[in-house]
């Protein structure tokens, strides 16, 4: 099997074309260009003599009948300007030399219609033979549509801006209606032709009509199918899933949250029977790459997950994308086995009732006429210190430049980097930022870190600050995440803000620190 891929360039700039009821035709569709093959197969290089002349080969007649069986998954339309927008507007010319009473005709100025590009027909997968077959056949193919349609067929692969949908029906919006040929097709055109042109010539009578006759095109073997836009791809999310634990006692204060979340971490250890993932411990093996995220436990307040069916406060796993099948079993396992939580608060109850969401779809979208934009619950710690004036070309980084950095970290893997030291924050910073990561409103939150820091580095002063963080295109605007330094344990989960859309370049400016 190989791609196969057709674009028809018009020399002229101009597709003519029409309908079996008389209108312009917008595009030459799938039909049209399997009939236009099948010419090129009866005319073209490859024909060969049968007794009643040229004809196509078996070898195109198998590449034509596949085409009958599969459709293109993807076509090309480039942007389209009918001629002339005024379809009254007629030209009239002399045509009649036998009648008098016939001696004018009319027709619209113009059913051409403007094209900016190739248009394309693509498909995945072909048979070597047939393709070989079709890209021969492509050669003899001088015109597409009528005789004013000067083309020419290439085989530049494209990306497609309209794919096959076998699912939706006609009622679904957004679908594009394309005629295509069917199994028959090829049969009902030969049979048709030749039909219309019989071996031996008939006797004409002579009439006055100056009328043209065309030859009738048959339906037969013709389908309608659905084309649509492809839907661009999802960001993917750092955490792919959501295991809500109901947590008993009241609610949490925003100093307790890190040492529930690190009781939770170590029971879960203990809980599991056999070797203990390294996404849960966080330890991976000498060498191995370690990712951006391993799982994360946030406190989920009253409220906020009860559309998940959590009416109260509980604990959430937040378990990281790429997570491993025999991972996610051992992480299963040690749930089962825990009932209750301890540390230097007191204990609580923890039940695992099998509730999850899904980590892309887990708030809900925001109003119309607002902006999603998120806040650290309950707040965000810088994971590293500002790079040096130097390297900076003197600015000094604050707090919105290091919470960019802070989201840049979650999605790492996506903004590969071999520098070090300044030069991979500076470069981290900008890869955020040119994809629209953007942090505002930004304040310095006072308090012991120690509430809201399991680990730090000596080298820096961890700081703890809260305020509003766009995520550009990294992630859906239903997504859960969590940034900064706690991001695994209990700090950071990104909470959201909608604010109107009027709102947003006061909140989001470069002077609001």
């Amino acid at each position: 099997m190989t791609p196969l891929a057709i674009t028809a360039r018009f020399p002229l700039g101009v597709y003519v074309g029409h309908r079996s009821d008389g209108s312009p035709d917008p595009f030459p569709d799938p039909a049209r260009l399997h009939a236009a093959l099948l010419n090129a197969a009866a005319t073209g290089c490859s024909a060969v003599e049968d007794p009643a002349g040229l004809g196509p080969s078996p070898e195109s007649l198998e590449a034509l009948r596949w085409l009958e069986e599969h459709p293109p998954e993807g076509l090309f339309l480039p942007e389209r300007r009918p001629q002339s927008a005024d379809s009254s507007r007629i030209i009239f010319r002399k045509e009649g030399l036998v009648n008098p009473k016939k001696s004018t005709n009319h027709r619209r100025v113009s059913d051409g219609v403007s094209l900016n590009g190739p248009i394309g027909y693509r498909w995945s997968e072909a048979p070597v033979a047939v393709a070989e077959t079709i890209r021969l056949l492509c050669a003899d193919v001088a015109v597409l549509g009528e005789t004013e349609s000067a083309v020419v067929l290439s085989h530049e692969d494209f990306e497609p801006n309209l794919v096959l949908d076998r699912e939706s029906s006609m009622f679904a919006p957004g679908g594009h209606p394309v005629r295509a040929p069917g199994p028959g097709r090829t049969a009902g055109l030969t049979a048709a032709h030749r039909a219309a042109n019989p071996g031996k010539n008939p006797v004409q009578k002579a009439t006055k009509s100056e009328v043209t006759r065309p030859a009738p095109v048959p339906g037969d073997g013709l389908t309608s199918l659905r084309y649509r836009s492809p839907e661009p791809p999802k960001p993917e999310t750092p955490w792919s899933r959501v295991l809500l634990l109901e947590l008993g006692g009241p609610a949490l204060a925003p100093e307790e949250r890190m040492d529930w979340a690190v009781a939770f971490h170590r029971a879960l250890i203990a809980a599991i029977d056999g070797p203990v993932p390294a996404m849960v411990t966080g330890a991976y093996p000498k060498g191995q790459p370690r990712p951006a995220n391993q799982l994360a436990i946030q406190y989920i307040p009253a409220g906020m997950a009860c559309h998940h069916g959590i009416d109260g406060h509980g604990l959430a796993l937040l378990v990281p994308t790429d997570a491993a099948d025999e991972d996610l079993a051992a992480l299963a396992g040690g749930l089962a086995n825990i009932r209750s939580l301890y540390c230097r608060h007191g204990r609580r109850t923890l039940r695992f009732q099998g509730v999850s969401a899904p980590g892309d779809r887990f708030w809900g979208p925001a109003p119309d006429g607002h902006r999603r934009l998120w806040s650290p619950l309950p707040v965000a710690v810088t994971e590293h210190r500002s790079p040096r004036a130097t390297a900076t070309g003197g600015k000094q980084w604050g707090l919105r430049e290091a919470g960019v950095v802070s989201v840049a970290h979650v999605w790492r893997d996506e903004f590969p980097t071999t520098a070090r030291g300044d030069r991979r924050l500076i470069e981290l910073h900008a890869a955020a930022s040119a994809r629209g990561v953007k942090v505002g409103a930004t304040r310095l939150v006072p308090g012991d870190s120690n509430s809201f820091v399991h680990k730090a580095s000596p080298r820096m002063v961890p700081r703890m600050w809260s305020g509003l963080v766009d995520l550009g295109d990294l992630a859906l605007d239903t997504a859960i995440t969590a940034i900064g330094q706690s991001r695994h344990l209990g700090g950071g989960l990104l909470t959201p803000v909608d604010i109107p859309e009027g709102l947003y370049p006061t909140l989001m400016g470069d002077d609001n620190d």
